[in-house]
């Protein structure tokens, strides 16, 4: 069998490492081949043996037959790869005696490792090498490594050297052997308990509320470890040269310094350090330690607030613990400006002289060490102050922190004597927008006014001043010692623990609100509108006192319920609550209460005010006799209905007196208003005995008034019948208009005679005279007096009229009003005459007025022809031609005149012209009306869909209108009369049928563009 054909465990104790790395891998060959020629920069040599029992075994051991125990470790000590650990002998130890007391092992803690306990072994005889029993003899290798000389303990070394990086080009080479050539199964799993040691240096809450963030470092923790452990594995391996040829990985040569030194590097640093502190080190200064004594000795029981005080005076409010915290830390500030800083300015004075001799007499090396020395003083103080905030601090939240257990109960509350006094005022107080109970404060201003408390605590001395500022009189500014902020951990800590008191105290009060569950329908406007709601419906007394009782049920529990509740931590003050709901309670209740004095109220000025009534009308004096009539009566039937009334009206309000007694108290105008109520019926009897006497005398007054009243009357009466005779000799036409004076005054006379008869009988009914007088001369009067009354009036009214006609302008006059008025003039003369045959002067004056009026309708005709408003220039010429002469009228011709021309000769031609006159005066106001009826006619124009064009609509009227208009233009065209406006009628008729025809193609276009329009405007049009 040949060299390379045997395995390679054969090769062990036959060949020695260097032979057989010869015959494997040159010693030029500075990377193995590849596996393959496709291959190359992939090749990954082995390591490791992966089929090994032990993990981690290098691969380069595989070719000795070393047990696992030996090859350990070998590659930092090259010489010592031969030795097996079962050729050594033990070294030689004698017999002795137990360990003495003094001798036993001893533990103390390692000043660098931590908090590793390490052994002090008591220090035995070394046993030289000759003492050294040897049964065998030893290899050249064991004896190398027996004769290696240890330096004693003392003698501090550098270790073991840090493996070396790899040269620039081999380091890609380094980092793929470790991901590829390591197996990470090479590598035992990360310790649980290592990974829960890390674990418990960060917070919990971290840790339970991310835990992704967990997963992903647990992930990192074990991906670094491994790979820190397999670079490990790999820089060992290539401590050996040999494999860093095999592997194609060169490392640098690195220089170990040997176990004992000749010089010690550190000590002029140490020199230098002493020196550097022994000058500028200020806090060992003797003035440094007396400071301290002094707040030891004399500060030592010094407080920002007085504990004690607080503890006295609770329990308090919120704004009451603020103010005394103020109060006193303000106090306390000024204590150390006033005394402790200034006593420190004292001590410092004292030590001037070895102040003066630390620091150097250069003006500015001076001043710099000065600042630096009270710099130092002032972080003395600095700890000091600091150290009393603290305390004040940890007092404050100690006299809260005695009621940290809280105050949580199950069930009803049950109220039992504090064991510890309670600590914060709050107090219940409803909220009527939210209908619930609220504290007030809230346990957010709670939690506020504490935590202010301790910021006034640490504000308090902010402002305490630094030494120098008394010490040094030429400081520009005043700086002042630095304290505890209100950000520190120490106070947001405190913080902390005052919101961790108020919450574990709330549960209390919190639970202690159901109590007043019940009553949660007063802190709603439910109340008030359910109250209001009975109020509105009719009910008796009885409901009413059921209400009210109710309420004032729920007013006694209330007032039953405790005021001051003790809740450890807080005292609860529900007085304001009680009060609120006792007044809710009792508001409603006197709601009910308001509405039945309003009743009673209301009933009562009723019955007083028809009391009132009954006395004002009874004690009034009458005007007339209806009025005495009328009081009479009303007093006859008082006593029987109207006071009767009144009676049983005054049974409901007595009820309503009482009630109110029992439940209310009346205000003095109410205990008035009722005495006044049931007062009445006695007041009122000698009031109506009163009334009827003098009302019986006014009855007697009337009838004589009465009588002589009748008597002057039938006087006046009888000079109106004289006046109404004496026109009956009365015929002069000349006083016409005076006689038509006199009868409209003897008209008026008799109207109001009528009256005043009337009025007579209603005083003679009402004074119950049996017969009343009648006074038929008025009747007869008035019968006398109207054919008088036509006669002249008719006589007055024909002469006005006539001079009008006959003297005023002949074209101003209407014919048909003129023949109208004459007519209805004659014939009322002519029934006149008939009324007269024994007056013989009315008879006259009647016949003259018909005379004439007979000879004025001569002219009638005449008149109807020459007054025709239709009569144009034209029929004037006419007119002129058929009498020969001119005729024409002006503006200012009278008819007298025109009937002076002797025309009724010529009147047949006259009124032929003036009949054709009147045709075509009918023609020319038809065309006129036509035109008018256009004058407000216009077209009617709607939007077409969204085309932004407008469409003719509702033609109907104007195309029936147009239809109208032709057939009457082409009817009248037809008539006779038509010559003076047939050139006018024509271009009318040409107009109207053009507007027919514009129409009818206007609708036709219009019909063809809405039929056409969807079509073109589609969008499949549109695009082609």
């Amino acid at each position: 069998m040949s060299l390379k054909a045997m395995p390679v465990w054969m090769y062990h104790g036959v060949q020695d490492d260097y032979q057989f790395n010869d015959l494997v891998k040159p010693e030029n060959l500075t990377r193995l081949p590849p596996l393959n020629e496709q291959d190359d920069t992939n090749y990954i040599p082995c390591i490791l043996h992966t089929s090994s029992w032990t993990k981690a075994s290098p691969f380069k051991e595989g070719k000795h037959s070393r047990g696992t125990s030996n090859r350990i470790g070998n590659n930092y000590t090259p010489s010592s790869k031969g030795l097996r650990i079962h050729s050594l002998k033990q070294p030689y130890v004698p017999e002795r005696a137990p360990p003495s007391p003094r001798k036993r092992q001893k533990l103390h803690r390692s000043k660098t490792a931590g908090p590793r306990l390490e052994k002090i072994h008591v220090v035995e005889r070394a046993v030289s090498k000759t003492e050294r029993v040897s049964p065998r003899e030893y290899d050249s290798d064991t004896l190398d490594a027996l004769a290696v000389e240890f330096p004693p303990y003392t003698t501090p070394t550098f270790g073991l050297p840090r493996s070396a990086i790899p040269i620039e080009p081999c380091i890609e080479r380094y980092y793929e052997l470790i991901e590829r050539g390591l197996p990470d199964d090479m590598v035992s799993p990360l310790s649980r308990e290592w990974v829960f040691n890390a674990y418990t240096m960060v917070p919990t809450h971290l840790v339970s509320n991310y835990p992704d963030t967990v997963t992903r470092l647990n992930f990192e923790m074990d991906l670094g470890y491994v790979e820190s452990l397999k670079q490990a594995m790999l820089d060992y391996i290539l401590l050996d040269t040999k494999e860093q040829a095999r592997l194609g990985v060169t490392l640098p040569e690195q220089t170990v310094q040997g176990a004992g030194r000749e010089r010690f590097p550190w000590h002029y640093n140490v020199v230098s350090a002493r020196n550097f502190l022994e000058k500028n080190l200020y806090a060992t200064h003797p003035i440094m330690l007396e400071l301290l004594e002094y707040w030891n000795q004399k500060m030592a029981d010094f407080n920002l607030i007085q504990v004690d005080e607080i503890k006295e005076a609770l329990p308090l409010s919120i704004e009451q613990i603020q103010a005394m915290v103020s109060e006193q830390s303000k106090a306390g500030a000024e204590l150390l400006k006033t005394e402790w800083v200034t006593d420190c300015v004292e001590l410092i004075k004292s030590q001037q002289g070895s102040i003066e001799s630390i620091v150097p007499q250069e003006e500015n090396n001076r001043r710099l060490a000065m600042e630096h020395f009270f710099s130092a003083i002032a972080t003395i103080m600095s700890n000091q102050l600091r150290g009393a905030v603290q305390k004040a601090l940890n007092d404050f939240i100690g006299v809260l922190e005695v009621y940290c257990n809280g105050n949580s109960y199950n069930g009803e509350y049950e109220r039992g004597l504090p064991t510890v006094k309670n600590a914060i005022i709050i107090g219940l107080e409803p909220n009527q927008s939210s209908a619930s109970v609220q504290f007030d404060p809230s346990f957010t201003d709670v939690t506020a006014a504490l935590i202010n408390c301790l910021a006034i605590i640490v504000l308090s001395v902010d402002k305490i001043p630094r030494v120098e500022s008394k010490l040094f009189m030429d400081k520009d500014t005043e700086e002042f010692i630095s304290s505890t902020g209100t950000q520190d951990d120490c106070v947001l800590k405190i913080v902390k623990r005052v919101e961790a008191l108020v919450e574990v105290n709330m549960p209390g009060p919190m639970s202690y609100r159901s109590v007043y569950k019940t009553y949660q329908h007063l802190l709603t406007q439910e109340a008030e509108n359910n109250t209001d709601q009975f109020l509105r419906g009719e009910h008796d007394l009885f409901e009413y006192q059921k209400a009210i009782e109710k309420h004032k049920s729920l007013t006694d529990e209330v007032m039953s319920l405790i005021v001051i509740v003790p809740m450890h931590l807080f005292e609860l003050n529900c007085s304001k609550m009680n009060k609120f709901l006792c007044d809710r309670s009792n508001m409603l209740s006197n709601m009910i209460l308001r509405d039945i004095v309003f009743r009673s109220r209301t009933v009562n000025k009723n019955i007083c005010e028809q009391y009132d009534g009954i006395v004002t009308r009874i004690t009034t004096i009458p005007d007339n006799t209806e009025e005495l009539v009328s009081l009479m009566k009303f007093l006859e039937k008082l006593e029987l209905k109207e006071l009767l009334d009144l009676k049983n009206q005054a049974m409901p309000a007595a009820e309503n007196l009482m009630f109110l007694l029992d439940y209310a108290t009346l205000p003095e105008e109410d205990i008035k208003l009722n005495d006044t109520t049931f007062s009445w019926p006695d007041r009122i009897l000698p009031i109506i005995s009163y009334s009827e006497m003098r009302l019986r005398k006014k009855n007697e007054q009337a009838t004589d008034n009465l009588s002589g009243w009748k008597k002057e009357f039938l006087e006046r009466v009888d000079k109106a019948v004289d006046d109404t005779e004496a026109f009956k000799t009365k015929d002069r036409i000349t006083e016409a208009p005076t006689y038509v004076e006199q009868l409209q005054e003897l008209g008026e006379r008799l109207a109001a005679y009528a009256v005043e008869r009337d009025t007579i009988n209603r005083e003679e009914e009402l004074l119950e005279i049996p017969e009343p007088t009648q006074y038929p001369q008025i009747a007869q009067s008035v019968q006398l007096k109207e054919p008088f009354d036509n006669l002249w009036t008719t006589a007055v009214r024909f002469q006005e009229r006539y001079d009008t006609w006959t003297k005023g302008p002949i074209l101003g006059l209407d014919a048909e009003e003129v023949t109208e008025e004459v007519g209805n003039l004659w014939r009322t003369m002519y029934k006149l005459l008939r009324s007269f045959t024994d007056l013989p002067g009315p008879m006259r004056v009647a016949t003259t007025v018909k005379n004439r009026l007979e000879k004025f309708k001569v002219h009638l005709p005449l008149l109807a022809t020459l007054c025709n408003p239709g009569l144009r220039p034209r029929h004037w010429e006419k007119m002129c031609e058929a009498v020969g002469y001119d005729i024409t009228p002006t503006e200012e011709t009278p008819l007298a005149e025109t009937l002076s021309y002797g025309l009724e000769k010529h009147i047949d031609q006259l009124e032929e012209i003036s009949g054709i006159a009147s045709k075509e005066y009918g023609l020319e106001k038809a065309m006129q009306k036509m035109k008018a009826e256009w004058a407000d006619v216009s077209f009617g124009f709607i939007p077409y869909r969204d085309t932004g064009v407008s469409i003719l609509s509702s033609v109907e009227d104007i195309q029936m209108l147009l239809d109208d208009h032709i057939v009457k233009v082409q009817t009248m065209r037809s008539s006779p009369f038509i010559g003076p406006f047939e050139s006018e009628f024509k271009v009318w008729e040409a107009k109207l049928q053009s507007m027919q025809d514009i129409i009818d193609e206007w609708l036709k276009v219009q019909a063809t563009w809405l039929y056409l329009e969807p079509i073109f405007s589609s969008e499949d049009i549109m695009q082609q």
